[in-house]
């Protein structure tokens, strides 16, 4: 029969083996810093791209300027969100200039990226290898994804609301500079014509004189004949 020493005895030693454990647990996780962004060449990159973590390990994204956000994405493949009520997203630059997240799986590969416009597609994306677990190869995602597009879209109704926009103005004035010109011929036609009706004071004097000479003519004749 066990005494009551050593059964005290090897629950000391459990209890010791059971914080040797979750001591080395803690010790073991790392805080793994990336960061976002932050201008020139660097602007639409994580730094570093691609890093490896386990579990229990935090991820800090580091927000150093610029417009950006970190939301999970659907896979290697594609720069679309992750459908799922779980994926993580931070906020398009957090107050706090921050955004962790914790490592809870054994072995994983999360893929993330920027959501913001088509920085996605200009290579703004990261991988994180869960469980020290990195493929061979790793395919960039693909520009055809959702932001890209909506940008497309709106670059091209912007085109052709512009020519839109160039069109009319052109028609506008071509149609102006025809109403204008058939304006300025009926004014100057008309003038004309004005001018070649309404008779002037030596035209009047000149109509008078005849007709005084015609009458003149008319009465020298009558007297003649009696």
């Amino acid at each position: 029969m066990m005494s009551l020493q050593q059964r005290n005895s090897k629950k000391l030693i459990a209890l010791i083996l059971a914080c040797l454990l979750i001591g080395s647990t803690f010790a073991a996780a790392e805080t793994v810093v990336i960061e976002v962004g932050g201008g020139g060449p660097e602007n639409l990159k994580f730094v570093p791209q691609e890093v490896t973590a386990n579990k229990g390990d935090t991820i800090l994204w580091n927000f150093k300027g610029g417009n950006h956000n970190v939301v999970e994405s659907s896979g290697k493949h594609s720069c679309e969100m992750k459908e799922d009520p779980t994926a993580f997203q931070s906020l398009t630059n957090p107050p706090t200039g921050n955004f962790t997240l914790e490592i809870t799986a054994e072995k994983d590969t999360i893929t993330y990226m920027c959501s913001v416009g088509s920085h996605c597609s200009a290579g703004m994306w990261g991988v994180i290898y869960v469980g020290g677990t990195e493929p061979p190869t790793f395919v960039k995602p693909t520009p055809s994804n959702k932001a890209n597009k909506d940008n497309d879209n709106n670059a091209s109704e912007n085109e052709m609301n512009n020519t839109g926009k160039v069109a009319g103005i052109v028609i506008g004035s071509i149609f102006g500079f025809a109403m204008i010109s058939a304006i300025g011929f009926l004014l100057v036609k008309r003038c004309r014509s004005k001018q070649r009706t309404v008779p002037t004071a030596e035209g009047i004097k000149r109509v008078v004189d005849n007709t005084d000479q015609a009458t003149k003519d008319t009465h020298k004749a009558k007297l003649e004949n009696v």
